[in-house]
């Protein structure tokens, strides 16, 4: 049926379902990019910097079955977010779900948490490309090579003055590239998405590729603790020897 003005008006018998359907304010992307603004979203590469620091944290914890069972667990979480996309076509972001489904008030205040979280998040990125990928990068670069010059940047990197300027030009790179546009921006996402994907995979591949007897050879080489005697300091200092059940979970 039509309107007074002509316009198409949706019969009491027809499924109203909330959706949007201006498209003069929507920037369309394609599924490739999506996927990569996923994928970089959640962050595979902190999956492995979040599994090394768990092993301090949560100390006997089997890191690898940790990460499996959060992993089914986190599906849970993104078939939630699939029925509710499905659900709310080309309206999709938490505050219409929640809004929709429980009130206008919990959907904004939910949005404002996760923008400040976001925000405080960038900082803490922005510290950890000297202190987690720098700095290390530098400290390793320097044993395997035996270069000394290597090694005094790793030192620098982990300086607070020059945290806070790596840090800061950092974000200003990354900010000032938003500016320039969708594309651009979703063309240097892309990038660097295959660029942590070939660092996972290389990651991964040196690792399960290394034997146990070749690690503590090339730690003994590169250490100047051998590994026996650090496996005696951390066991000394609480570490049990073996995986326990209850940190894993």
């Amino acid at each position: 049926m039509e309107g007074p003005a002509g316009e198409k008006v949706p019969s009491d018998n027809q499924v109203k379902t909330f959706e949007r359907t201006a498209t003069g304010l929507v920037r369309e992307i394609s599924a490739f990019r999506t996927l990569v603004l996923d994928l970089m979203f959640t962050s595979p590469v902190f999956m492995f910097v979040f599994a090394i620091l768990g092993i301090g944290i949560f100390v006997g914890a089997d890191m690898v079955v940790s990460t499996l069972l959060a992993l089914l667990i986190g599906f849970t979480t993104a078939g939630m977010y699939a029925l509710l996309s499905i659900a709310y076509p080309r309206s999709g972001g938490d505050y219409i779900f929640i809004s929709r489904i429980l009130s206008p008030p919990l959907g904004f205040m939910v949005n404002f948490v996760f923008t400040i979280v976001n925000i405080s998040v960038i900082g803490t990125e922005a510290v950890w490309v000297s202190t987690m990928a720098l700095g290390p990068m530098f400290s390793g670069l320097g044993a395997i090579m035996n270069s000394s010059s290597l090694a005094s940047y790793a030192s620098v990197f982990s300086q607070p003055v020059y945290i806070f300027i790596i840090g800061a030009v950092v974000m200003l790179v990354f900010t000032s590239v938003m500016f320039f546009g969708t594309g651009p921006t979703f063309k240097i996402k892309s990038v660097l998405f295959f660029v942590a994907v070939f660092s996972v995979i290389v990651y991964i591949a040196a690792i399960g590729l290394t034997s146990t007897s070749a690690m503590i050879s090339n730690f003994n080489h590169l250490s100047s603790t051998s590994y026996q005697q650090y496996s005696g300091i951390v066991t000394s200092n609480g570490l049990p020897e073996k995986f326990e059940v209850v940190p894993t979970l």
